[in-house]
């Protein structure tokens, strides 16, 4: 089972998400989102979620990376394609998986303007 957080979010959505984690005292917790623009989930390739374990516990963002591997959520993911967000450099986000593999920076870049030009939402924008 999962508990699913996160999927597709508009712009707007990502923008109040990261300035609500600008406007934290520092430290800041929690991770950082990224600008409109820059993330997968405005592309509709990502999501976020907590798996639910079979002895009734569930995996949670603060959790360590080693009780994620072991559970096999991140090989399961990894085998699909997915890029699980544990492995960020300086940005830890366990619930995290995308398929950042299938868009280079320069491609999605391209292809987030080509939708906010076209006035499209980005998950129902076609993939050239």
């Amino acid at each position: 089972l999962i508990q699913l957080n996160s999927g597709y979010r508009s712009s707007q959505h990502q923008l109040r998400l990261r300035r609500e984690w600008e406007q934290q005292a520092p430290p800041r917790r929690g991770v950082r989102p990224a600008m409109p623009g820059g993330s997968y989930h405005q592309l509709g390739m990502a999501i976020d979620f907590n798996p639910i374990l079979p002895d009734g516990s569930k995996l949670m963002k603060a959790d360590p990376a080693a009780p994620w591997r072991s559970s096999g959520v991140v090989q399961i993911g990894e085998s699909v394609g997915l890029f699980w967000g544990g492995l960020f450099r300086g940005n830890y986000d366990p619930v995290h998986f995308d398929y950042r593999n299938t868009l280079t920076l320069t491609e999605r870049q391209s292809f987030y303007n080509d939708a906010f030009a076209t006035n499209t939402p980005p998950n129902r924008h076609p993939i050239a």
